[in-house]
């Protein structure tokens, strides 16, 4: 059977407005579905003719307390926890990429703060050496930034040697799977706002990756 939800408001209400009333019905709608009439939750989808919106019906979903997975077509490569672990990738096959070296030391992955990169890019004499020569060399970050970053850093360093063997010998998943643990990525994700659906990112990366 069809059923209408009608959302009151005012008439002069924007149509942003009315797009937050209309995601927040919903979401309370879908909430009872689940709670009181016991609806299995992969029996259940919103279809919208376009994205522009998602994030909307994403925030109220959250708010109302609902699990919820984005299927975002093209742009799911653009999602920040995917590219993390893609400059993770680059940087354990090509350690003298810079710029990879540099995504995954500042991501979450890694947990390196911008002045530690930029004391890693800078010797102590203010030349200029890049992050793939601090890393062969086994720079030492200085005393100012703390010894958690100069842990960090240092579990950085042998996670790309220890996984420059692995990757020639794991299928693209398994790499995937044990660069996850290694980092303890799944839990930083959950542990932020939407992690739900970023954890859930991760699982459809490592399951494109099995089927490729």
């Amino acid at each position: 059977p069809v059923q209408v939800l009608v959302t009151g408001g005012d008439p002069d209400y924007s149509q942003a407005l009315w797009r937050e009333r209309e995601a927040a019905s919903l979401a309370a709608y879908i909430r009872h579905l689940l709670a009181a009439e016991a609806v299995p939750a992969g029996h259940i989808a919103i279809l919208l003719r376009k994205l522009t919106s998602v994030q909307v019906f994403e925030q109220a979903l959250g708010r109302a307390g609902v699990d919820f997975y984005t299927v975002k077509g093209g742009g799911f490569f653009a999602c920040p926890e995917i590219n993390d672990l893609l400059w993770a990738l680059k940087a354990i096959l090509d350690p003298y990429d810079d710029a990879a070296l540099a995504g995954f030391l500042r991501s979450p992955m890694a947990g390196l703060s911008d002045e530690a990169l930029l004391a890693l890019a800078w010797d102590q004499e203010g030349n200029r050496r890049g992050l793939a020569r601090a890393l062969a060399a086994g720079a030492v970050l200085p005393d100012w930034l703390g010894p958690a970053q100069q842990a960090r850093w240092e579990k950085s360093q042998n996670l790309i040697k220890e996984f420059a063997g692995l990757a020639r010998r794991l299928y693209p998943a398994e790499i995937l799977e044990e660069l996850i643990e290694a980092t303890d990525f799944m839990p930083l994700l959950l542990a932020l706002p939407g992690g739900e659906q970023k954890a859930a990112n991760l699982r459809k990366l490592i399951e494109i990756a099995r089927q490729a």
